[in-house]
């Protein structure tokens, strides 16, 4: 075999190695996120006005110790964190029409949620992230506390 074979035949093979190798990749990446989903939605004040800039964040998923109003570290009137770890998992801003969008693929589950602030307002709660799609919340916060 000739020296420019021998090139042909090994890109064609490198080509055929890397073609299967991306392949394997993507259907390996589908796999691992099978069992996730993403999160995204809208978030007004009380006024129905978009909420510009205001946090939403995921915390550590609910888990089987107890539930209700406490496990999930919230008063419905007024949400406030409970003491201790609150691991943040993912955290998105709304834009200016008041959407948002957590891209981070999210296991499957039950979430607590806080979101806004002092000047718009808050709210907070628990979400089902669904397999496989996008989880649509939509978000009207609380008024904002008198100062």
């Amino acid at each position: 075999m000739t020296n420019s074979r021998l090139i042909v035949l090994a890109s064609v093979t490198l080509a055929t190695v890397g073609i299967a190798a991306n392949l394997a990749t993507s259907a390996t990446a589908r796999n691992l996120f099978a069992d996730k989903g993403t999160l995204k939605g809208k978030m007004t004040n009380s006024k129905g006005a978009p909420a510009v800039g205001c946090p939403i964040k995921i915390f550590a998923p609910i888990n089987n110790e107890g539930g209700g109003r406490k496990s999930a570290g919230f008063d419905t009137e007024q949400p406030t964190m409970l003491q201790g770890k609150n691991t943040v998992l993912a955290a998105a801003n709304a834009d200016a029409q008041g959407n948002f969008e957590i891209k981070m693929p999210i296991e499957a589950g039950s979430y607590r949620y806080i979101a806004g602030n002092r000047a718009f307002g808050l709210a907070g709660g628990t979400v089902t992230i669904e397999a496989g799609k996008p989880t649509v919340l939509e978000i009207t916060l609380n008024a904002p506390a008198p100062r």
